[in-house]
Order: structure tokens, then sequence, then C-alpha cells
């Protein structure tokens, strides 16, 4: 199924992340001086968080749906989605889907016919599902297959009652004619704005897409400035899908008030395209001193645990 659906339909991933709710301010609490990262500046706590039960859904639960780029992550058609409980509103691959399957289209299309030309120019138009519209263009060299452009989001709204997008990512990559696909994909962003529901957000990162046999692998790295003052960061973040539809990730994951975890998955997560989540699988936050946070994923959704003294007592969150 991995391997038919990259060959079909070659998607563009995206990632953009999440929002968040919550309190805090800006400025680093007991983190030093702001971090300037190629992801933007980061604002919040520098310093890796202790986890409590107070604490332990915002640095699991919703750093799993930051991370996992909002309610939903697409990797190769398959569709990773955060059951309840979810408090964040977000932002969504699936712009990133339509738009490489039709910068895919497009490339086909033009490319049809006009081999002697040395490199072509792809410019089109997609619609968003629930208004506005994304315009791309991309220049393709045909004796390399390297690929260079942009993509600017105008009002794109993909989900009904998600966030509208506004701005320009750059976009390169190396395209396999024959195959008619990606290979590796690069996305930049400095900003890309979201109006949500819990308000704007700018997002300065980069996305990395590159499949190697049947395993595609997605980085991301990203902050997120919210117009609260709030920074969340989504540090080196992997997302490695593999035949058997198993996804593993690991990165850091930077919340304002509280700190950083270590994100890693030590039961890899069973995603289903039916049912449209994880069916199994534990998503571990690795806090100080020892504590640690876990979301164990089931066909009902998740539950969420704490390890508050690091001796392996796991207490469950409601």
């Amino acid at each position: 199924m991995k391997a038919s659906a990259i060959g079909k339909a070659c998607l563009l991933v995206t990632a953009l992340l999440s929002s968040a709710c919550g309190g805090g301010g800006g400025g680093v609490a007991g983190g030093g001086a702001p971090a300037t990262t190629p992801e933007g500046t980061y604002t919040g706590v520098a310093t890796q968080a202790t986890i409590t039960t107070a604490n332990a859904a915002e640095l699991s639960a919703d750093a799993y749906q930051n991370g996992s780029i909002g309610s939903t992550v697409n990797i190769a058609r398959v569709t990773v989605e955060a059951p309840p409980p979810v408090v964040h509103a977000s932002l969504f691959p699936e712009l990133g889907s339509l738009l490489r399957s039709g910068v895919t289209r497009g490339i086909q299309a033009k490319a049809a016919g006009r081999q002697a030309l040395s490199s072509i120019i792809v410019e089109d138009s997609i619609d968003g599902a629930y208004g506005g519209s994304a315009w791309f263009s991309i220049s393709l060299d045909q004796s390399t297959g390297a690929v260079s452009g942009t993509a600017t989001f105008s009002d794109f709204r993909e989900a009904a009652g998600g966030p509208a997008v506004f701005g320009t990512v750059n976009i390169a990559g190396m395209f396999d004619q024959a195959g008619g696909l990606f290979s590796s994909l690069d996305i930049s962003f400095s900003p890309l704005t979201a109006l949500t529901t819990h308000g704007t957000f700018n997002l300065y990162g980069s996305i990395a897409l590159s499949t190697a046999g049947t395993t595609e692998t997605l980085k991301v790295s990203s902050t997120l400035a919210g117009s609260s003052g709030m920074t969340y960061w989504i540090k080196d973040w992997s997302f490695a899908f593999s035949s058997g539809n198993i996804l593993n990730i690991t990165g850091r994951y930077y919340h304002p008030t509280h700190g950083y975890v270590e994100i890693t998955t030590p039961e890899p997560l069973t995603v289903s395209s039916v049912v449209g989540r994880p069916l199994s699988g534990v998503w571990h936050s690795a806090g100080s001193n020892g504590t640690s946070a876990r979301l164990t994923f089931t066909d009902q959704g998740f539950t969420i645990a704490a390890d508050l003294a690091g001796n392996g007592q796991w207490v469950p969150v409601p």
C-alpha cells in the first residue's frame, strides 16, 4: 500500500503545525535569553520540563497534536488523527498533499511531448476545500530533475472550521520524471500565517521529505509565534513511515511555560488509513529528573499517564 500510494500520488508534505491554548507570557522563564534559531526566535522556557499530573497532557497529548502537524499528519496517503482530547486548532498536511499532487500533475502535463526542452515552468492554482487558493510556480530542469519555485497561499482553508492560511513557501527538490514522483522535497517558510479560532500564528521553519525504499521520512523544525506572545518550538522532529503502516516519531518539543521534552515512540504507532488514527503504540515524552508522560493508543483513542518519580510507576492522567 505504501509504495503504491507514493507512486500514484507523490504527496507534497507540508506540514504546518498547530496553534496552542494556554496561559503564560513572552520572554524566557528560567531559560536565559531568547533562542534565535533557523526556525525563528523562541521566547519560552528553554530548560527541560519537569512533568507533573498538571502538565502531563500539555507535554504529551498537546505535543502529539502540535508536532504531528495539527489534528492530522498525512504521510503517503495514510492519515494520523489526534483523537480526543485535543485542545488546539490546527494546520494540516492536507494542503501540502494537494499542492504536491497539483505540482506533480502539472509537471507531467507540461512535460508530455516536450522532452527537447531543457527546462519547463509549471504554474497553476489549487482551490481550498473551504475557500481560498494556493498558486504555485515551479521550474523543472529536465536534465537533472531539480525542482525549485514557490507556492503562495491566500485565505486557503482546507478543513471546515480550520485555519485560514496566508503567505509564501519556497520549494526545492528532486523529481523523478520516469517514476513520476518526488524523491526529495524541501519546503521553507518565514513566515506562513495561520488565522485560527485561538488567534493568529506565524510559522517559521522548514519541512524536508525523502524516500528510501519503502520508508518515507518527514523532518520538521518550526516555531509557532502566537498573537498572545506565546511561542512553541517543534525542533528536529522526524516521522518515519514504513511498510505495514508503521510510524516512528522522534524530536524535541518546547512548551513556552514548561520547557522541553524529548519525544520517542518506544512502541511504534500502527496507523490505519481507514480509521485515520493510531490503533496501537506508545508515545513517550521524557522530562527532567526521570519524569515522563506517555500516550497509549488503542482503537478507541488514547490514554495519558505520568511517571512522576522516574520509578516506572505510571499515574493515570484525566
